[in-house]
C-alpha cells in the first residue's frame, strides 16, 4: 500500500501585530513541535506580506524544507533564492504570486527546491551562523578580537 499523497495546502503568514501566544492560541499551538508539524504538513510556504524585514516564518519554513514563495520587498529577496529555494514575485503583483504558487508546485524541481530551502536556512539563520556574524560586528566595532 502506497503512502498517502501530501496533501497542497498553502500556509499563510499572520499579521505581524499579533503577538506570538494569540498566533499560539489562534491555531492552538502549544509547543515548537506542534509548529514544526504544521510546517511539514504544507508544501509550500506563501506570505502575501507587503512589508516585511525578515520574516522569522519564512526561516522556520525554510528550516522544515518548505520553500517559501513572497513579494520582492524588505528582506524576502535575501531570504529566498528566486528559483533556488522558493519564489519571489513581483511586488504587489497577484498575478505574479500566483505564477509562483503554480511554479513552485508543477513546474520546480520539488526535492531541490525542498533541499535548498533547509540548507539555506541553516547555513544562513543557525545559531551559531548568527553568533559569528554578531562576533564579527563586535570586533569590527570595538578593534577587538573575542
Amino acid at each position: 500500500m502506497s503512502p498517502p499523497a501530501r496533501q497542497e495546502v498553502i500556509a499563510f503568514r499572520l499579521r505581524k501585530n499579533y503577538r506570538q501566544e494569540k498566533r499560539n492560541r489562534l491555531f492552538g499551538i502549544s509547543n515548537e513541535k506542534e509548529l514544526v508539524d504544521i510546517y511539514n504538513a504544507v508544501d509550500l510556504y506563501v506570505t502575501p506580506s507587503l512589508q516585511d524585514n525578515l520574516p522569522n516564518t519564512i526561516v522556520e519554513a525554510m528550516a522544515c524544507g518548505i520553500p517559501c514563495i513572497g513579494f520582492n520587498v524588505g528582506g524576502i529577496p535575501q531570504m529566498i533564492d528566486h528559483l533556488h529555494n522558493g519564489y519571489v514575485a513581483e511586488y504587489q503583483s497577484s498575478k505574479d504570486l500566483a505564477n509562483g504558487i503554480h511554479w513552485a508546485l508543477t513546474e520546480g524541481e520539488y526535492e531541490s527546491l525542498s533541499e535548498e530551502a533547509c540548507r539555506k536556512a541553516v547555513s544562513s539563520y543557525s545559531e551559531s551562523t548568527i553568533a559569528k556574524k554578531y562576533v564579527e560586528i563586535y570586533n569590527k566595532i570595538t578593534g577587538n578580537h573575542a
